[in-house]
């Protein structure tokens, strides 16, 4: 696009359902609800946040019983918010907005250091007890 576009710049829905699907349903949410800040809808943002938040927890909570581990646990939140985040709530929220694409990488290496770095905080608060 050039210098002088008028389309705001948005994380593509590729970007949002990957990252929702590989790393965290709520770092999908975060991508998506900048988006929406982005074409002037951020007061669904909180929202969105928040119903990725309720996801993970009820996967958790309706899956635990069934004896379910924990890995699948967290491959079943994160299928399940990314069919959500590219079916229902982008074409509800996003649907055919022309938009310019916006590269995901810098907030996916910001949530990809703070999980390292509460992991190190986990593996070194174990090893001083």
């Amino acid at each position: 696009m050039n210098q002088f576009s008028t389309q705001p710049k948005l994380y593509t829905k590729t970007a949002v359902c990957l990252s929702a699907a590989i790393l965290s349903p709520i770092l999908g949410t975060i991508l998506f609800a900048n988006n929406l800040r982005q074409v002037g809808k951020g007061k669904y943002a909180s929202l969105v946040i928040i119903g990725s938040i309720v996801l993970i927890i009820g996967v958790r909570l309706i899956s635990s019983p069934f004896q379910i581990s924990g890995l699948n646990q967290f491959i079943l939140s994160n299928a399940l918010g990314a069919i959500l985040l590219a079916t229902i709530v982008w074409d509800k929220l996003l649907g055919k907005t022309a938009y310019e694409a916006k590269s995901p990488w810098k907030p996916i290496f910001i949530f990809l250091g703070i999980c390292l770095a509460l992991l190190l905080l986990q593996v070194l608060s174990q090893r001083s007890t």
